[in-house]
């Protein structure tokens, strides 16, 4: 075996020994063509002359400064005598290299979001889902730039403030993170795409960056939830654990009956759902989780980063009669804190596949919690093998049908742009918008998704609360009497 053929190998063993486990390919073999790496004593011009003369090659460009190196396009005999030649420190193959393009995570192929025409996820960012959804989890990472957060609010404080939710919250652990991008991550050519691509996402952080919180606290999510449910449509929740609470099975119910939908983890200790909570509360949506690794039936696909069997009930689900619904758990890919992304197993990544089937049900405003549940378990599919003990097979999440999933979108561009700069006024949280584009005598100003003022289109606006201490808020700016023609919404941190 040639020096050429040798460099080759090693080159595909250590690309696929530094890639991600389950990221997006760095580059891939596109152009064709070869990169000759001449010795640091070969002069590259007469060198490059010599390689015209010698093979006949085509010697494209020249590198005299970086690199002592030559771009040749020659065929396969030729570079066999290019890579022994006295001159030639190495040769490589030619590839295409590009920014981290945005990944479908094989969840999103599995439940057939990608075949639905009413879902365009084309990598394009021109429309979102007009739907909100509360994550109530370890937060939100607010600066990742694939979600689209537009609320957060901090309940999992302890001591004399446990029970109640206030001031700023952000993800330090990424499992929240990690959920968001699987509902709701932008259709926008970079990271990865979710099952309700834009949706509006509120974080309401019920657990620690360890983790774990308690009753009180992520009572006081639910709380949250159901005092804002004239705009939130759903609410994720990916925790659980041993035992019951009654309580947080009534506050689950009186939410729902306020109209939010909630999608609930079954837990991952392979074993009966009905022994674990919140799983199984009677009013909300339970999740198993399916292992798949290539988002397509069939049981043909190999393990990737967990063992298990393809199309099958992920090993560590749990499952029993409170179990409504499968969907994808196995290896997903997500985004997660601190502006990356991350590859993470559990019910806890199935159970917002399903509220992001949800959103995209609730965005027509035409069903209840309970009309939402029925439509996702009828139009489940069978397909796959549910090999718990129990003997049930559940629903596999499918939102292929284009005559149910229909939801409403809504366009990203946005003619009216607005700026907002919090500060603070003896104490008191104070914003100065400031816009333009509207045409409109007046404009519409909403606060915090809510009708604030309707006032002169003229540019700017200073708003005074009555807001102390530390919190997250957001803006948005209308023409009159308009829904549509508006700004982006703009968040306040302060």
């Amino acid at each position: 075996m040639n020096r050429y053929f040798k460099l080759i190998v090693v080159l595909i063993i250590c690309s696929l020994a530094f890639a991600p486990a389950a990221g997006p390919a760095a580059a891939s073999a596109g152009r064709s063509g070869y990169i000759v790496v001449y010795k640091t004593d070969a002069d590259p011009d007469l060198a490059s002359d010599g390689l015209r003369a010698r093979y006949a090659a085509d010697v494209v460009s020249i590198y005299r400064h970086a690199l002592n190196a030559a771009f040749v396009r020659a065929n396969h005999s030729q570079i066999e005598q290019i890579a022994n030649d006295e001159n030639v420190l190495f040769v490589e193959e030619n590839q295409e290299w590009s920014i981290e393009a945005q990944t479908v995570a094989t969840g999103v192929g599995r439940i057939f979001a990608t075949t639905n025409p009413n879902i365009p996820i084309n990598g394009v960012h021109d429309y979102i889902v007009d739907a909100d959804v509360a994550v109530i989890d370890t937060g939100i990472d607010l600066d990742n730039p694939d979600l689209n957060v537009i609320m957060g609010i901090n309940c999992n404080l302890s001591g004399p403030l446990e029970g109640t939710c206030s001031g700023i919250q952000d993800d330090g652990n990424g499992h929240g993170t990690h959920v968001s991008g699987i509902i709701g991550a932008l259709d926008n050519a970079s990271g990865v795409v979710g099952v309700a691509p834009g949706v509006r996402l509120w974080a309401v952080k019920v657990l620690t960056n360890q983790g774990t919180g308690t009753t009180a606290q992520i009572l006081a999510g639910i709380d949250f939830v159901a005092d804002h449910a004239t705009d939130i449509e759903v609410a994720n929740m990916s925790l659980g654990g041993t035992g019951e609470s009654l309580a947080m099975d009534l506050a689950i119910s009186t939410a729902a009956d306020l109209g939010v939908t909630f999608t609930l983890s079954a837990g991952n200790r392979a074993a009966d759902v009905n022994n674990y909570h919140p799983a199984g509360s009677p009013d909300a949506i339970t999740v198993s989780a399916l292992a798949d690794f290539d988002g397509l039936p069939g049981s043909l696909a190999a393990p990737t980063c967990y063992t298990d069997v393809d199309d099958t009930l992920a090993a560590f689900s749990n499952y029993g009669t409170g179990v409504n619904i499968a969907a994808p758990g196995v290896c997903i890919y997500s985004t997660y804190k601190d502006g990356t992304f991350a590859t993470l197993s559990g019910t806890s990544m199935a159970a917002p596949y399903v509220a992001g089937a949800a959103a995209l049900l609730a965005s027509t405003n035409l069903y209840d919690p309970w009309q939402i549940r029925d439509i996702l378990t009828s139009n489940g599919n069978y397909d796959w093998v549910d090999d718990a003990p129990d003997g049930i097979q559940e629903p596999l999440l499918d939102v292929s049908n284009a005559d149910v999933f229909a939801p409403v979108l809504l366009s990203t561009n946005y003619p009216i742009t607005l700026t907002a700069y919090p500060y603070k006024v003896s104490a008191k949280m104070v914003a100065d918008l400031t816009w333009s584009g509207a045409t409109t005598a007046t404009v519409t100003i909403y606060y915090d998704g809510s009708f604030l003022v309707n006032t002169e289109n003229d540019g700017f606006y200073t708003h005074k609360t009555n807001v102390s201490g530390v919190g997250m808020h957001t803006y948005r700016i209308c023409e009159e009497n308009s829904t549509l023609i508006c700004s982006t919404i703009a968040v306040v941190v302060y």
